[in-house]
């Protein structure tokens, strides 16, 4: 009778037990030879024990870096999340999530912000307390994040508010009507201005980071936070919005409109706003380690 490979090993439990780890393609002895650093290196997690398959496309070219990596960093950064696990609670991930956050890792090995997030969805998987959670669209969300705008959403969801105010500079056109400012025409210059968000007192500063309204755009995309423009974080409050005339971004828009050929039909302004975590950016970022658990 045939063997099969992922079967539990005689005289052997569940924890110790290392049945098939990598398979890749056996026509390429490039991508042998990093399965077999992957393997190693998930072996030498000693009281753990998990099958995978890697997908066909994981460590599909040559590179010495993955190579290396595979072979002397993933076992000791896998295993030092593990240690917070209890051993009676480390259990075999699902291959569906296993895989891509090890397909993950091979492609930011040079990218510590984002191979970090890798690591703990991975853990996470590991840990039969927390596995459910682990939804299989997290390691998606992480390939679609540049490294620097990890550091800002996080910074975003670990100001412990509810909401953050926003803010959209825009060039709004007189015309002469006795129009209320709320009604003039206008043309947004910079959307999705968002104030420091180092300090957890109510009163913002302005940021001293450069905006950037694609990440903004990104989050949503991904269903991380919410964004309105309709609503503002204080009702009837400037208090909350003070920053916006102070920030680099407003400067910059007053720059524009000194220079424009038809300054006096034209006014800086904003409309305020506010961003949120959604319930599912909340959840993705206690998976992944961007938050800590309340």
């Amino acid at each position: 009778m045939t063997e099969d490979p992922l079967a539990p090993m005689p005289g052997r439990d569940s924890v110790s037990a290392l049945t098939e780890m990598v398979k890749l393609a056996k026509d390429n002895p490039s991508m042998r030879e990093a399965g077999d650093y992957a393997a190693k290196a998930l072996a030498a997690i000693g009281k753990t024990a998990y099958h995978l398959t890697f997908p066909l496309r994981v460590l599909n070219y040559a590179s010495d870096g993955v190579e290396r990596y595979f072979e002397e960093r993933f076992a000791s950064e896998l295993e030092e999340r593990l240690q917070l696990i209890p051993e009676e609670n480390r259990s075999l991930p699902k291959t569906y999530v296993a895989g891509p956050a090890l397909q993950g890792l091979a492609d930011t090995v040079d990218e510590p912000a984002l191979r970090k997030l890798y690591l703990e969805l991975l853990a996470r998987a590991m840990d039969d307390r927390e596995a459910e959670r682990v939804h299989p669209s997290f390691t998606s969300v992480i390939a679609q994040l540049d490294p620097d705008e990890v550091i800002r959403l996080s910074a975003l969801f670990n100001l412990g508010h509810s909401a953050v105010p926003l803010a959209e500079i825009r060039f709004a056109y007189d015309r002469g009507r006795g129009e209320h400012e709320s009604e003039w025409p206008f043309v947004a210059i910079k959307s999705h201005v968002l104030p420091k968000l180092t300090q957890p007192d109510p009163y913002f500063e302005p940021s001293d980071v450069k905006s950037r309204p694609e990440w903004v755009d990104n989050w949503v995309r991904l269903g991380l936070v919410e964004i309105s423009y309709t609503q503002e974080l204080k009702p009837g409050s400037n208090n909350a919005y003070l920053w916006v005339q102070r920030s680099q971004d407003w400067a910059e828009a007053e720059i524009s409109l000194a220079d424009s050929v038809t300054p006096d039909v034209r006014r800086v302004v904003f409309q305020r706003g506010k961003i949120s975590p959604s319930a599912f950016g909340l959840k993705f970022a206690r998976t992944v380690g961007i938050v800590e658990d309340s």
